[in-house]
């Protein structure tokens, strides 16, 4: 009986929640294009498309390992300690590979006519 209230609640949750973010989802998409224009709105696009297969790449799948073991044990301080260490070492280093690139000759051969100190850094934000 609690097993099944308990599926119910997290259910209802997650419903919710996808609710919400479909909600606020849509509203982006039809404010975000209109406000850039064709343009602008495709270099966003290109930008972050780019930014989350490249922080996806480093991440590779450590998140979604992080909340499977964390739902299984939720009271080990160890994992979490773990991947928030993990997590600022990654950070640190893909931060800094963007820096590098953003600073060299490279930069227009990854991202063409962009301008890097508005778009790239702000878009590896969202």
């Amino acid at each position: 009986m609690i097993l099944n209230d308990s599926l119910k609640k997290r259910y209802l949750y997650k419903l919710g929640a996808n609710v919400v973010s479909l909600g606020i989802n849509i509203v982006t998409q039809s404010i975000i294009p209109r406000g850039l224009g064709p343009k602008f709105y495709g270099d966003f696009h290109f930008l972050t498309n780019f930014f989350q297969q490249f922080v996806g790449f480093f991440d590779i799948g450590t998140s979604l390992g992080f909340y499977t073991k964390l739902s299984q044990r939720p009271n080990e301080h160890g994992l979490v300690t773990f991947y928030f260490y993990f997590f600022g070492i990654s950070s640190v280093v893909i931060i800094g590979i963007l820096w590098i690139i953003s600073s060299s000759s490279f930069q227009q051969s990854i991202w063409p006519n962009q301008k890097v100190i508005y778009y790239i850094f702000l878009v590896f934000g969202v």
